[in-house]
C-alpha cells in the first residue's frame, strides 16, 4: 500500500526529532503534519469522519482537516456527482440543492483548499448492494463512465490531491444469519429468493458475493489508478472476528418487543446501528426496521482504516477513545437523547484497531486469500460461541 506523499519518511524524521527532544541537546519536536481531506460520499463517510481528526491528534504526528460533499442526487452514485458538475458548469447561478451545497459548487469545493486527499465512494462500483441484491452490468458501466469524468474534473481543479477509492461497507449480518435479517426487517431480505433460485446455502451465497465484490474493488483501483480503502472488507472481518465476538439477536426475542424496547446484546453488537423503531403513518403504529448505518464502534473502526490508509501511520495503540450521548426511539419514531454517555472501552478500541490494520494487510490480496482468513476467524468465533464464552463474558 502506498502512502500519502512519502509520509513514511516524514514519520521516520518525526520520530528521530522526538528522540532528540529527550536528549540533553533539547531539540523541539516537529509539529504535526497537516493533511487536508475532501470526501465525496453520504452517510458511509459521515460516520467515520466524526472521529478522523481525534485519531490524528492522538497520533501526535498529524492534524487532519476535512470536508465532505454529500452525494444526495441519485443516491450513492458518482453519476449524480457528475450531473451536479455538469449543471453547475452550464449555469454558474444554478442554486439547486443537488448542484450547490452550502452555497458552493463542486468546483468551489475543489478549489477552496489545496487538498492532499480526495475520497471517492459509490455503491454502484461494487458487485452487491446489500444482502444479495446485486448491481447490474449496466449500472456498473454507467457508474464507471461517471467515475472517469469525475476523476478528470478533479485532477483539473485539484491537481495536487491523491485520489482514494473508499469501498463502501455492506453492513449487517452475513447471509448465514438470515433469521436476523428476516426478524428485524423483512423488506431487506433479498437472500431467501436467491436461495430458492440458486439452490445454494446462505453462506455459499455470501462467499460468492465476497469474491465478486473484491474482484470489482481491485478492478476499479487498478483501472483508474486509485489507492484503495477496503471499508467493506473491514466490516466483514469485524463480523467474523472472535475477539469482537458479534452475536446476532434471536428472532423470537425481537418479536416479543414493544416500542421503544430494543433487543438485548448477547455480547458485542454488529457495527451497524441495528434494529430501530420507526412510525408507520398510514397504519398509525410503530414498526421495527434494520438501520445499516454504522454505529459508534463501526464509525471508529472505519476512521482508523481511513487514517492508516491515507497516512501509512499505524493506529494500533492510538489513545483516542470515542464517546457520545446514547439515543433511542419512542413510539412515534422520534429520537430520544438519553443522559448516559455511550463509550467504547480501551479493549474494544484495541480490537477494532487490529481489525482495521488486518483489512489493510489483506487489501491487495486476491479474494481467495481474504476468504481463507475470514473463514478461519469465523470458525474460531463459532467455537467460542459453542463453548459459551460470549454469554459468560457478557454477564460479567
Amino acid at each position: 500500500m502506498k502512502v500519502l506523499f512519502g509520509l513514511k519518511s516524514t514519520i521516520t524524521v518525526g520520530l528521530f526529532i522526538c528522540s532528540l527532544a529527550l536528549s540533553p541537546v533539547g531539540f523541539a519536536a516537529s509539529p504535526p503534519q497537516v493533511v487536508k481531506v475532501l470526501g465525496f460520499g453520504t452517510s458511509n463517510l459521515l460516520g467515520p469522519r466524526r472521529f478522523l481528526s481525534q485519531i490524528a491528534e492522538a497520533s501526535g504526528a498529524y492534524h487532519i482537516e476535512h470536508e465532505q460533499w454529500i452525494l444526495n442526487p441519485m443516491g450513492l452514485r458518482l453519476e449524480g456527482l457528475w450531473k451536479a458538475i455538469e449543471e453547475s458548469e452550464k449555469d454558474p447561478n444554478n442554486n439547486a440543492p443537488s448542484v450547490r451545497q452550502k452555497g458552493k459548487s463542486v468546483r468551489d469545493y475543489l478549489q477552496k483548499e489545496k487538498w492532499d486527499v480526495i475520497l471517492l465512494s459509490s455503491h454502484y462500483l461494487t458487485g452487491t448492494l446489500s444482502f444479495g441484491k446485486a448491481t447490474t452490468t449496466k449500472q456498473r458501466q454507467t457508474e464507471q463512465e461517471a467515475l472517469v469524468k469525475c476523476i478528470a474534473y478533479i485532477k483539473k481543479h485539484a491537481p495536487h490531491a491523491k485520489l482514494f477509492y473508499y469501498n463502501i461497507y455492506n453492513n449487517g449480518p452475513a447471509y448465514d444469519e438470515l433469521e436476523y435479517i428476516q426478524g428485524a426487517d423483512r423488506t431487506r431480505d433479498y437472500v431467501t429468493p436467491l436461495i430458492k433460485q440458486t439452490g445454494m446455502l446462505p453462506f455459499e451465497l455470501f462467499i460468492r458475493d465476497v469474491t465478486t465484490d473484491i474482484g470489482y474493488y481491485h478492478e476499479v483501483c487498478e483501472q483508474f489508478s486509485l489507492e484503495g480503502i477496503p471499508a467493506r472488507q473491514a466490516v466483514w472481518l469485524a463480523h467474523a472476528d472472535p475477539d469482537w465476538g458479534y452475536i446476532h439477536n434471536p428472532v423470537k426475542e425481537m418479536e416479543t418487543l414493544v416500542s421503544p424496547e430494543l433487543p438485548p446484546v448477547l455480547h458485542r453488537p454488529t457495527l451497524a446501528v441495528g434494529p430501530v423503531w420507526k412510525y408507520n403513518k398510514k397504519l398509525k403504529k410503530p414498526y421495527m426496521k434494520l438501520d445499516l448505518h454504522v454505529n459508534m464502534a463501526g464509525s471508529y473502526m472505519l476512521a482508523c482504516l481511513i487514517f492508516q490508509a491515507i497516512t501509512g501511520h499505524d493506529t494500533i495503540g492510538n489513545s483516542f477513545i470515542p464517546e457520545k450521548k446514547a439515543q433511542t426511539w419512542d413510539a412515534s419514531g422520534r429520537v430520544i437523547q438519553l443522559l448516559q454517555t455511550e463509550r467504547l472501552t480501551a479493549e474494544e478500541c484495541s480490537i477494532l484497531q487490529k481489525i482495521a490494520a488486518n483489512a489493510l494487510l489483506l487489501e491487495k490480496k486476491q479474494a481467495s486469500v481474504f476468504i481463507t482468513e475470514y473463514q478461519a476467524l469465523r470458525k474460531q468465533k463459532h467455537q467460542k460461541h459453542a463453548q459459551g464464552f460470549y454469554q459468560k463474558k457478557s454477564k460479567n
